[in-house]
């Protein structure tokens, strides 16, 4: 899903690519470049390039409230990012589509979208560095605790695959109050299903000692309340697209790939990164 520059929805090629860049600054994105190539309603190609694009826990996707008439065609649909980042932590972006068919759409501000109805064929990558996402982790950390006293000195993490949607993941944090050091370590999965959307579960807190009883009063209670809660891996919705061959895997990176469309032939999503 795609927010656009409103009110009206764009007539042309040139007023698409302006609705587009409009559109995402709205959201919070900056985006690099974009490209828009052909005759509108049938276009060639639409190229967003998102690298340096910043993002973080606060911000929010757009979301469709209601249908409008009328219908984008694309022959070749790209939205890369080489990289873009999440908080610090630079992740690698690759969303491509054959043949892409977008709805129109309205927001709740009734301000113009564009909702991927249908490709011929899809694929989408996303890939971030273990030692990136244990820098944010750290980071985390450090605020959160930092408000308790506590001082965060190492953080580990570790990624570990238990299935092609399934990934656990395993945090150890030494951390420091006064002048005793202790190691803490939170624990737990993570699902993904076909709307790359992230599912937590099985969230544990362990550790002994003052340390860990000062840290597990106030994580435990953030660990209940995410327990169960869905993240989604993707700033932008692919709609009611269903993806295929989905899987997520750890080790030093932590990568999600899957495909859809209506047709089979794979898309070489790794090309670009």
């Amino acid at each position: 899903m795609l927010p656009l520059a409103g009110p009206e929805f764009p007539t042309s090629a040139d007023a698409l690519k302006i609705a587009i860049e409009g559109g995402l600054r709205r959201f919070g994105v900056a985006p690099h470049e974009v490209q828009v190539g052909g005759m509108y309603p049938a276009l060639d190609s639409v190229r967003i390039d998102l690298t340096g694009m910043q993002a973080s826990r606060t911000q929010r996707a757009p979301v469709a409230a209601e249908k409008a008439s009328g219908e984008l065609l694309i022959a070749k649909m790209e939205i890369v990012a080489a990289p873009a980042y999440f908080e610090d932590a630079p992740l690698e972006l690759a969303i491509r589509a054959d043949h892409a068919r977008f709805s129109y759409a309205r927001d709740a501000e009734r301000q113009p979208l564009l909702t991927l109805s249908g490709a011929a064929a899809g694929s989408v990558l996303i890939e971030a560095k273990r030692v990136a996402l244990e820098e944010l982790l750290h980071t985390v950390a450090k605020e959160t605790a930092g408000k308790q006293g506590v001082e965060i000195k190492r953080t580990h993490l570790e990624l570990t695959s238990r299935g092609p949607r399934l990934l656990s993941f395993r945090a150890e944090v030494t951390a420091k109050m006064f002048i005793v050091s202790a190691a803490i370590t939170v624990s737990g999965q993570i699902a993904i299903d076909d709307q790359l959307t992230g599912r937590l579960s099985d969230l544990r807190f362990t550790g002994d000692g003052m340390i860990a009883n000062v840290a597990g009063g106030y994580i435990r209670p953030l660990l209940a309340q995410f327990e169960g809660r869905t993240v989604p891996l993707l700033a932008f919705s692919l709609g009611d697209l269903r993806l295929r061959d989905l899987q997520i895997s750890g080790g030093e990176s932590l990568r999600v790939s899957a495909e859809f469309g209506e047709t089979t032939p794979k898309l070489a999503a790794t090309a670009a990164l």
